[in-house]
């Protein structure tokens, strides 16, 4: 995502382009240290309420001193017109009524289930000075990052 595009999705839950990419804002915003990095991350489907969530615990870790000692944070970021196909495991955003975009899946492995995001998806964080606002971006090149961070 561009920088005029993280500005863009911060005005709108959900923007379609003309190439077909959709970016879906999540409401949720976190507030953490300026100096900061990821230190954990997973995708929850929160069954009861029926929302997709991005787990992400920030920490100073890189940056403690003394005077700053360790401190680990950790945030949900809650994605709007999710919809989870319980038949094939596969999650869907709605951007618009009657549309579906395949963007993530649960996979089964040796430790259970997970949810990964599928080629031409991503989660994008926009980190500046310790407040971050992320989104969902879908339909973008299959070999581009799924977990990006723009820090100012």
């Amino acid at each position: 995502m561009t920088r005029s595009l993280a500005v863009i999705a911060a005005l709108w839950p959900v923007l379609v382009h003309g190439d077909g990419q959709v970016v879906i804002r999540s409401p949720s915003s976190a507030q953490t240290y300026a100096l900061h990095s990821i230190q954990w991350r997973q995708l929850r489907w929160v069954r009861a309420n029926r929302s997709f969530v991005a787990s992400i615990t920030f920490s100073n870790l890189n940056y403690e001193t003394r005077a700053d000692p360790r401190r680990d944070e950790r945030f949900d970021f809650v994605f709007p017109n999710v919809r989870l196909d319980e038949t094939s495991g596969v999650f869907y955003v709605q951007p618009r009524k009657g549309e579906s975009i395949p963007f993530a899946g649960i996979n089964h492995g040796i430790l259970g289930k997970q949810i990964d995001l599928l080629p031409g998806s991503a989660i994008e964080l926009d980190s500046r000075d310790g407040l971050i606002h992320a989104a969902l971006a879908t339909n973008r090149h299959p070999a581009a990052p799924q977990w990006i961070e723009h820090n100012e």
